[in-house]
């Protein structure tokens, strides 16, 4: 075997969402030159992975390279400020309540409390003033939760951070990071359609295209902006003109954890979180007027359609508010009915299923899913593959299944291999099945809308055994054994083998979408 024959073997599969630049762009704003800001540093866990993914990489370029990872889509990310608004949550205003802002988040862990006395020490012998004090805390705090850097909490928790510069440099950033080649891979960005196909027939080529989570990225301003409704529409318009000449983004996750000044979220803090983060403002709003402009610009179309840069970037609908949901399902029904040359597909990069048939009912009870007001119903699922779209199942175990919680951490640390690929089987054949059953017309390419979506690197609760990027061959292997074990597999799978349906979930269906859907008649960007 030829060794390019040889490493072809070794990039295979895709994931629709993934953070790989979050934790070293984060490095990068404070220390360029630590090893930990270069994309390709891999950092593992020091033990079996468990709990949320923190202290070490799940979706590193190495990690990738060794995951037979072929297509990667990296979420660019301006980390949003209310991850840091602890005192309005908690309604801390006095100076004799910082004892209980440290006391409220470590008083069960004394390791860590320990941790914050040390760090503070020196910092309180140069400082007296109770804004600063209270700042150093929270970036502390803010540490222990992420594991980023304090200096780069600070500078997000800073009145000058502002959204749409941070996307613009960590664009900046990833862009550095690739075209340089690491351990016999190489990663490349696509700027055109000829790039895409090209880089799909190099053996030893990483493919990473840029995606935005958050709306909020737009925003020349920060959190106080959106909260005083002083978002400067115009200047949104200009800025998603701008990423359209220079930066090859696919599609953007239109919501994240909280407002962007023109749709509504869903919740997705849950626990203990909530108390201390607030995701109240604009939670449930349905897509304000400033807002279908928005989409229409990013989707070309309408009064936007015949622009220069008429590339259109994708709607990811994960994290909108259910009303917004149910809106632009809506909207893109009617527009493809009316546009059949040009269909638009849904994507929903990073989800799971809620059990439920209809989108309206996420919330209420559920036994075997998560009803998590993020994850979708029957009818979103038909909305996708009536599109002919995209459907990531996440990767967070307690997103995936009310199974994990349910038994505890004791048991699931014993569970095998096959009963953490159970829960991703769970959301497949669920799905499949819900979909079967309400409407006759279903045959194999069903399976066609699902792929990965795992999340990685985005502080999420992993599945033990599939905790990291480098976990995905022993994931296809395992999901192949499980389907084949499952009868009610064989009643779904509409003639195709275990093997095949595996196959399509792993990669094939983010090759054919992109094949259909990646720009085709634009023009070589600008800083290609």
């Amino acid at each position: 075997m030829s060794k390019k024959t040889e490493q072809n073997s070794f990039l295979e599969y895709a994931d629709l969402h993934l953070h790989s630049t979050l934790r070293p762009f984060a490095e990068f704003c404070v220390n360029p030159k630590s090893e930990e800001a270069d994309i390709w540093f891999k950092k593992p866990a020091s033990d079996k992975p468990s709990g949320r993914a923190k202290n070490y990489t799940q979706s590193d370029f190495t990690s990738l390279a060794n995951g037979k990872v072929k297509v990667a889509f990296t979420a660019m990310y301006p980390i949003e400020q209310g991850w840091f608004d602890l005192l309005e949550a908690l309604g801390i205003t006095e100076d004799n309540d910082l004892e209980m802002l440290s006391d409220y988040f470590l008083s069960t862990n004394n390791r860590s409390k320990h941790f914050v006395i040390k760090k503070l020490e020196k910092f309180f012998d140069n400082h007296k003033d109770k804004n600063a004090i209270i700042e150093e805390i929270i970036a502390i705090i803010g540490h222990l939760v992420t594991s980023l850097p304090v200096k780069r909490i600070k500078q997000i928790m800073s009145n000058d951070y502002n959204y749409y510069n941070a996307l613009i440099s960590e664009l900046d950033y990833l862009k550095s990071q690739c075209f340089n080649q690491k351990n016999g891979y190489i990663a490349k960005i696509p700027y055109s359609y000829d790039d895409f196909i090209n880089y799909s027939e190099e053996s030893n080529t990483l493919i990473v295209i840029p995606t935005i989570e958050g709306g909020a990225s737009f925003v020349s301003g920060n959190s106080e902006t959106i909260k005083n409704g002083d978002v400067d529409f115009s200047t949104i318009e200009k800025n998603i003109r701008n990423l359209k000449q220079n930066y090859p983004v696919f599609f953007v996750t239109l919501s994240h954890h909280f407002y962007n000044g023109f749709n509504g979220h869903a919740q997705s803090i849950y626990g203990f979180g909530r108390l201390g983060i607030d995701q109240m403002l604009g939670k449930g709003n349905i897509i304000t007027e400033h807002g279908q402009r928005i989409i229409r610009q990013l989707l070309s179309i309408d009064e936007y359609a015949k622009e220069p840069e008429g590339k259109r970037i994708l709607i990811d609908t994960k994290h909108l508010s259910i009303p917004a949901r149910i809106e632009y399902y809506n909207f893109i029904s009617d527009y493809n009915s009316r546009n059949l040359h040009d269909l638009i597909p849904i994507i929903s990069s990073h989800s799971a299923f809620s059990g439920l048939n209809y989108i309206e009912n996420i919330g209420l009870n559920c036994d075997t899913y998560s009803n998590y007001e993020v994850n979708i119903a029957v009818q979103e699922v038909e909305a996708i593959y009536n599109s002919k779209g995209l459907l990531g199942i996440n990767f967070d175990q307690n997103v995936l299944s009310k199974k994990p919680k349910n038994a505890g951490k004791k048991a699931t640390d014993e569970w095998t291999d096959k009963q953490w690929a159970q829960l991703f089987v769970d959301n497949l054949l669920g799905m499949v099945a819900a979909v079967v059953n309400k409407k006759d017309t279903i045959h194999s390419d069903i399976w066609n809308i699902f792929t990965i979506g795992s999340d990685f690197d985005g502080f999420i609760d992993p599945t033990n055994s599939f905790a990291t990027a480098d976990k995905l061959p022993l994931l296809k292997t395992t999901l192949i054994d499980v389907l084949n074990q499952n009868k009610q597999f064989k009643q779904l799978s509409f003639g195709l083998s275990a093997e095949e349906v595996v196959n399509k979930f792993m990669g094939e269906n983010v090759k054919n979408f992109l094949k259909t859907n990646y720009p085709k008649l634009q023009n070589k960007l600008l800083i290609s």
